[in-house]
C-alpha cells in the first residue's frame, strides 16, 4: 500500500514497500500458489482413481455377462420332450454341472440337432470347462469326455478377459451344496464372483493405481433342470 504524499522541501515523497513486506508477501503468495496446486493435484488424482475403478468394473461386468451366458445353457438338450419321466436314467454328461472345483466350473450341453437317435453320444456333446488360471479366465471346449478337465483348460484354453484386466481371483459356488454327485445334479444356481484389477501396460505411466482392486458377484441360474435325479 501507498502512503499520502508528503510535502519535503516543495517535493512529493511517495514511500514503497519495505524489503520485510516484500518477503512477506512473496511467501503468503506462494503459500496460496502451493494450497493451490495441491487442490488440484488431488481433484485430478481423484478423478483418474474414479476412472480406474469404472474402467475396472466394466471390464469385471463384461467378463461376468460371457461367462453367465456359457453356463445359462448347461444342460440343454436338443430333444428334452424324450428326457421327461425318465427318473433315474441316465441321458449323458451333459447332466452334469460340476462346480466343487472352485475356481473351475465343468458343464456341457447338446447340441440343436433335432430327433437325433445317437443324442447321448459324445459326438453331439458339448463339453465345457471355465477356469481361473494364474492372473485370466480360460474357457476350453472338447466333444471329447476324456478330455473335460480343469487341467485341460488351463493349459490349452482360450482366455475370455481382455488384455488389460488381469484377474486375481475367480470363484464358482452352489448355494445347494456341492461335493456329492446328486449336488451337483441338483444345483440349478451359480454363484459367480470375480476379482481384477487393471494391468500395468493399460495404466501407462500411472502404475501406481495398478493395486486397485475391484470384486464382482453374480448369481447364474441354469435355464434347464437336472435330468437325472441320482
Amino acid at each position: 500500500m501507498l502512503s499520502m504524499p508528503s510535502r519535503l522541501g516543495g517535493k512529493a515523497a511517495i514511500r514503497g514497500f519495505s524489503l520485510i513486506e516484500m518477503l512477506i508477501a512473496i511467501v503468503i503468495g506462494l503459500i496460496v500458489v502451493a494450497g493451490a496446486v495441491v487442490l488440484i493435484l488431488s481433484i485430478n488424482q481423484a478423478n483418474s482413481q474414479t476412472i480406474q475403478y469404472t474402467r475396472v468394473n466394466q471390464e469385471l461386468r463384461s467378463l461376468a455377462d460371457v461367462i453367465t451366458n456359457e453356463i445359462k445353457r448347461t444342460r440343454r438338450l436338443h430333444d428334452p420332450i424324450s428326457s421327461v419321466s425318465q427318473g433315474s436314467t441316465v441321458n449323458g454328461p451333459v447332466d452334469l454341472v460340476d462346480a466343487s472345483a472352485g475356481n473351475c466350473i465343468l458343464y456341457g450341453y447338446q447340441d440343436t440337432t433335432i430327433n437325433d437317435p445317437s443324442s447321448s453320444a459324445d459326438a453331439v456333446n458339448n463339453y465345457r470347462v471355465i477356469s481361473f488360471n494364474s492372473s485370466s479366465v480360460k474357457i476350453y471346449s472338447t466333444t471329447d469326455a476324456t478330455k473335460w478337465t480343469c487341467a485341460n483348460a488351463n493349459a490349452s484354453g482360450t482366455a475370455l478377459n481382455s488384455p488389460q484386466i488381469k484377474i486375481t481371483s475367480l470363484t464358482f459356488s452352489c448355494p445347494t451344496g456341492m461335493g456329492t454327485t446328486a449336488a451337483k445334479e441338483v444345483c440349478n444356481e451359480i454363484d459367480l464372483t470375480i476379482q481384477g484389477q487393471l494391468t500395468t501396460g493399460e495404466l501407462g505411466d500411472k502404475s501406481g493405481f495398478n493395486s486397485i482392486t475391484r470384486s464382482y458377484t453374480q448369481p447364474i441360474y441354469i435355464r434347464s433342470g437336472a435330468v437325472k435325479t441320482s
